[in-house]
């Protein structure tokens, strides 16, 4: 009973996270569909460049959802010392964020000489709204920490739903620019008094103001700091591009990159929910048993490679329909740019699994190797986009990520799990099988010159058939046995 209680368990963080990341994947597409035809050329230029600040203002979130899970694990998730190191982790996000945001502030309000009068307003209510969405992920973030996956994933999902009504609203209601910053407000009210509620109800988290230690705060900024040495240049890696772009290319091209950074991002939410949901269980069982972790670890880049692969493949193939819905006019990215672009992102995910693995255990040490990646692409990008135009961006990326990171963060991932080469590489048949089936499916279509929606369709049903027979012999060989992985 307990194991068919586990497993429905499983199923039920896995698919409410499938759906938190298709929930956040479908409001992207339709509140960007509405802002075109609201907002001219250079406003949603200036929407994609803000939607692209976002990941950058993640890092004042302090890597909640992966220096928590470690030190709760060493814990024992105990409810009197959950509490106390819950308090002095929001403690230390507080003292980081609040003069950051009175500076900021203070600079728009005097800041007249540098900017102009009408810029003034949107960047206080967007410094408001950044504000109050990393306190709001924090929260979230902390409830992940608790291992409580599906209900943070389902208020994931409810501000979601909020904040893309919200901007739906605001932009017919001609708030323009301004739509955005105030639907993350609206989104972040919600999700800070639904996550404050569960951790009083269900896990009886109480932020006592006694048990604040400056000692316990400094301890939660160095681990803090040390994932932040990590992520800022891991961010420069990828979410600098569309500064560098707008820089060097036309704004279409910026466009195209901002829509394709979409894409890729709800691709990402799908590809990447395997790591999340298996993380805080990995910081767990790496410390009793690292077999059982590595074979987590195994299933876990599996899933994410079948998920990763099928998305990304039927969006390269079907992309002129796709985005012809999803902006409602005529227009496509060239084909070469995605195909390289979205190869890399599939190597990408695949390290960042493996990172995000080696960093649950309490592992940081990867500032350099992601530095000199950072520094290959911030110095070599705008060179090669000037010769090459704007398949270069990815070229470059690529090539930066296989000459520094990826190889390193891999090698120490196989080390850290006792995982071989060969073994990694024997979990990756199921993806490219996918990947030459689904290929398959689209030559076959072009012979027979079906229609777009028929070709969608059936490359769809080729690769959600191999998905659906890769599970069901997940299910029959693995619930027989007292450790259940997808």
């Amino acid at each position: 009973m307990n194991k068919i209680r586990g497993l429905i368990n499983r199923f039920a963080g896995y698919f409410v996270t499938f759906g938190a990341g298709a929930v956040q994947i479908i409001s992207a597409v339709f509140l960007s569909r509405i802002a075109f035809h609201y907002l001219s050329t250079s406003e949603l230029k200036l929407w994609f460049v803000m939607m692209a600040v976002m990941p950058f203002i993640s890092l004042f979130e302090l890597g909640v959802t992966l220096v928590l899970p470690h030190q709760l694990a060493q814990i024992n998730y105990e409810k009197n010392a959950s509490s106390a190191l819950i308090t002095n982790f929001l403690t230390a996000v507080v003292a980081i964020t609040t003069p950051v945001l009175i500076i900021a502030l203070v600079l728009a309000k005097f800041g007249a000489t540098l900017l102009s009068e009408s810029d003034i307003p949107l960047i206080i209510i967007l410094c408001i709204a950044v504000y109050l969405r990393v306190i709001g992920n924090v929260l979230q973030g902390v409830l992940y920490a608790m291992c409580d996956n599906a209900i943070e994933k389902t208020i994931r999902i409810v501000s979601s739903l909020v904040l893309t009504i919200t901007g739906v609203i605001c932009l017919k209601a001609g708030f323009g620019i301004y739509s955005m910053p105030t639907a993350w407000i609206f989104g972040a009210l919600l999700s800070i008094g639904l996550a404050i509620g569960r951790q009083i109800v269900k896990w009886k988290i109480r932020i006592h103001f006694n048990s604040i230690s400056k000692q316990k705060v400094m301890e939660m900024l160095g681990a803090a700091i040390r994932y932040i040495a990590i992520a800022v240049p891991g961010q420069f890696v990828f979410n600098a591009t569309p500064f560098i772009i707008a820089a060097n290319l036309p704004a279409t091209d910026t466009i195209s990159y901002g829509l394709n950074l979409q894409i890729i991002a709800g691709i990402g939410l799908v590809a990447n929910t395997p790591i999340t949901v298996a993380t805080p269980k990995l910081a767990a069982q790496y410390r009793k048993s690292i077999s059982d972790a590595s074979s987590l670890l195994m299933n876990t880049l599996r899933l994410s490679g079948l998920l990763s692969v099928f998305l990304l493949t039927i969006i390269w193939i079907n992309q002129h329909l796709i985005l012809s819905v999803w902006t409602g006019r005529s227009m496509q990215i060239d084909s070469v740019f995605l195909a390289v672009y979205f190869f890399m992102m599939f190597v990408e995910w695949q390290q960042n699994t493996m990172s995000t693995a080696v960093m649950a255990t309490g592992n940081f040490k990867f500032v350099i190797v992601t530095i000199c990646s950072a520094l290959l692409i911030l110095l070599g990008m705008p060179l090669i986009i000037k010769r090459i135009g704007f398949v270069g961006v990815p070229l470059s990326l690529l090539a930066a990520q296989l000459i520094t990171s990826h190889p390193y963060n891999i090698r120490l991932a196989f080390k850290t799990y006792r995982i071989k080469l060969l073994s990694y590489l024997l979990n990756l048949r199921e993806p490219f099988f996918l990947f030459i089936l689904i290929c398959v499916g689209f030559i076959i279509c072009n012979e027979f010159d079906v229609g777009a929606l028929a070709q969608l369709f059936i490359t769809c049903s080729l690769g959600l058939l191999v998905l659906c027979g890769v599970f069901y012999r997940n299910i029959l060989t693995k619930s027989q046995n007292i450790q259940f992985h997808l």
